[in-house]
């Protein structure tokens, strides 16, 4: 009888290891799927009732490293030049501790493993969320890298919504001469 328990918990065994590694793959397949679909939906979507239309949006133009990006109108404006080894330039706007847009110039950086590189507008970006509270995005032209943070604490009513903000800020960026 020992003997018998024995031979059927090996086979029962890989076969629930196996069905095990097969659910993984396919619920990982599906998240990929599922973060497609929410940029794809996010094309559609409109902005949050607290922000203006991209139109209305204040530009902030760097002339040293010759980029311009939009961000909302009623949002303060901080320049800070915080370098370091990597970093020639940044910049911050915010709208009090409810949401706040980053965008640095670096001369290194490294895309993360997990970003998805994507074209928006003229760009190509590499895009990634690090948390439900910040998504980024990093495009190279000639030897620097721009890099751009919005950090949001509940002002977006969901994820859809933050990620449609995130991608009018990376439509609205542009390299200038």
């Amino acid at each position: 009888m020992a003997k018998l328990q024995g031979s059927v918990f090996i086979p029962l065994l890989l076969v629930l290891s196996l069905s095990g590694f097969i659910l993984v793959k396919t619920v990982a397949k599906s998240q990929d799927s599922i973060a497609l679909a929410d940029y794809e939906l996010a094309q559609s979507h409109s902005l949050s009732d607290h922000v203006d239309p991209p139109e209305k949006w204040v530009i902030y133009s760097n002339s040293a490293y010759k980029y311009e990006i939009r961000y909302p109108g009623q949002w303060e404006f901080t320049k800070k030049d915080q370098r370091s080894i990597n970093r020639l330039s940044s910049f911050e706007a915010n709208l009090g501790s409810k949401v706040k847009l980053t965008s640095s110039v670096d001369t290194f950086f490294e895309i993360p493993k997990v970003a998805t590189s994507t074209n928006i507008g003229q760009y190509n970006f590499h895009i990634w969320q690090d948390s439900a509270q910040k998504m980024s995005a990093a495009t190279q032209n000639d030897q620097f890298y721009y890099v751009i943070d919005v950090y949001q604490n509940g002002f977006f009513k969901n994820r859809t919504e933050f990620l449609n903000f995130f991608i009018q800020i990376l439509k609205n960026f542009k390299f200038t001469t």
